[in-house]
């Protein structure tokens, strides 16, 4: 969390630093440039933002559970990953996905809402099975993104790609093996007729 913090103020300053500079005197080059400049920084201070909400999030989540003390159901999905060079991979399943329980996160973009749920009170290490489920931000209903992908990333650069089946419109599964505890970034893209996009969940796994 604080690595990310110290991210987001050193991002918010170079922008403010290039927005305050673009304010003075200057040619049009030099506008072009500082334009260059702003835009990829913006995004980044925006991802940022996103993270440190995600984090913020996720102790919450972590520090009722644990008040709470529930007891967790474990997927019956074996076998669905392979490790190799801190790599995971997807094998071909006739699994179905699990009857999910609670939603354990959930994002708004501009034409979806996703959600990440879970037959899991908390994901945890090793095999895990989630669904991601896109609804449209205008009716409310299930709609079809396209093409979904998903992994999840650990700041100690370990990368597990999960396998994503569609079971029905906006209806996915995701099967991924987490080989360490700790907080993973889960990154799901989607490209389709309607638009390409990216959407991230920071989730503790125990």
């Amino acid at each position: 969390m604080k690595g990310i913090q110290q991210r987001l103020r050193k991002a918010e300053q170079q922008l403010a630093a290039i927005k305050a500079q673009a304010n003075l005197p200057t040619t049009p080059q030099g506008r072009r440039v500082l334009a260059e400049r702003l835009q990829p920084l913006e995004k980044e201070v925006e991802g940022l933002k996103q993270d440190v909400v995600a984090v913020e999030e996720a102790q919450v989540r972590r520090l009722n559970k644990s008040v709470n003390n529930p007891q967790r159901a474990f997927p019956n999905c074996p076998d669905l990953i392979e490790v190799e060079n801190e790599v995971i991979s997807g094998r071909p399943s006739n699994q179905s996905c699990p009857k999910t329980i609670e939603v354990i996160a959930s994002r708004t973009t501009k034409r979806f809402e996703v959600s990440v749920s879970s037959d899991q009170i908390r994901l945890t290490q090793e095999a895990n099975s989630f669904c991601i489920d896109f609804r449209s931000v205008q009716d409310g209903r299930p709609t079809d993104p396209g093409e979904v992908s998903a992994e999840a990333t650990m700041s100690t650069r370990l990368l597990a790609v999960a396998r994503v089946d569609r079971f029905a419109v906006g209806h996915y599964c995701a099967h991924v093996n987490f080989p360490l505890p700790g907080y993973w970034l889960i990154t799901v893209k989607h490209e389709g007729s309607q638009g390409s996009g990216t959407i991230k969940f920071l989730e503790s796994v125990d």
